[in-house]
């Protein structure tokens, strides 16, 4: 019976992982201001993840392909976006983040 279950619990999540892309780093400067790391790839598939108290952030993004990667600190979004390829494999971007003249601006590091 616990086999069973166990194979059930694993066919059912199987394809959400299997298409889905790992999207995950750290955000330097962060100190504990309210940040959302926000992927866009189309019109139709937005995804955000507030950063934790660390800094870091883990997501899932069900799309491949060409996607933007922004930030929105204190409700306030970046200039700047930075384009990211999303496949079915893990990636990292450590991004650090940084204001000048009540802007902020983001970069890959």
């Amino acid at each position: 019976m616990k086999r069973i279950i166990l194979a059930l619990i694993l066919v059912l999540n199987f394809p959400y992982y299997s298409i889905a892309g790992e999207i995950f780093g750290i955000v330097k400067n962060s100190g504990r201001n309210n940040i959302k790391v926000i992927v866009k790839c189309d019109s139709e598939h937005e995804d955000d993840y507030v950063v934790d108290r660390y800094g870091g952030y883990k997501m899932y993004v069900n799309y491949v392909g060409v996607c933007e990667l922004s930030l929105r600190v204190n409700g306030k979004g970046s200039l700047n976006k930075i384009d990211i390829r999303v496949g079915k494999h893990s990636i990292r971007y450590n991004l650090r983040f940084y204001k000048q003249k009540n802007n902020y601006f983001l970069e890959r590091i």
